[in-house]
């Protein structure tokens, strides 16, 4: 039997390791609050305040006709961003969940793969995607439905759609474009009811 002698611990400097966790801490709040991203996001202010949220600077409004509004992006000229208010009366009253609920069943048996949840501005946010034939164009689009109760028995619900050339789907410009999206998306308000 041998016996090693424990080597003793010695003590990191308390104040790197506190600078350390400060650097990590500040840096992981400025990419939280996205805080290094480049110029302020414009806010929209879609069908009278139906939709309230903010979508980056680089989005331009080509056409708001009241009930859609129709943006072209202004580095990636093929993609285009339509905001279509589907507002309706459901007739029976109905919780946050019971929305994203309902909306959810009614997407999935139309496209099937709808992901649902909760937005941090409190509206049920619902995201699908389709591949669609516009004229002889193959197009895909990244789909999002926004919607929230509003009075008795009716649902606020605007249908956000995020069109590109099928085939540039799969590009690291493309994706980061339904990342930044989807959080702003699920940050969107829509009145109370």
């Amino acid at each position: 039997m041998s016996t090693a002698t424990p080597r003793p611990i010695v003590p990191a400097r308390r104040s790197s390791v506190v600078s350390c966790l400060l650097s990590a801490g500040v840096l992981a709040l400025v990419a939280a609050l996205g805080c290094d991203s480049g110029p302020p996001p414009q806010h929209v202010n879609f069908a009278d305040g139906i939709l309230n949220m903010d979508i980056s600077q680089d989005w331009v409004l080509q056409r708001d006709g009241g009930k859609k509004a129709f943006y072209k992006h202004g580095v990636l000229e093929d993609v285009k961003l339509s905001f279509e208010n589907q507002t309706a009366d459901f007739g029976t009253p109905m919780n946050v969940q019971g929305v994203r609920s309902a909306i959810g069943s009614e997407l999935n048996l139309a496209y099937g793969g709808v992901d649902a949840r909760l937005g941090f501005g409190g509206c049920a946010v619902l995201t699908y995607k389709r591949h669609v034939k516009e004229g002889r164009k193959d197009v895909y689009t990244h789909n999002w439905v926004v919607a929230h109760p509003y009075g008795y028995g009716a649902i606020a619900r605007v249908a956000i759609t995020l069109k590109v050339p099928d085939g540039r789907q799969g590009t690291p410009e493309f994706q980061a474009l339904v990342d930044a999206l989807d959080r702003q998306v699920g940050d969107a308000k829509m009145p109370e009811a």
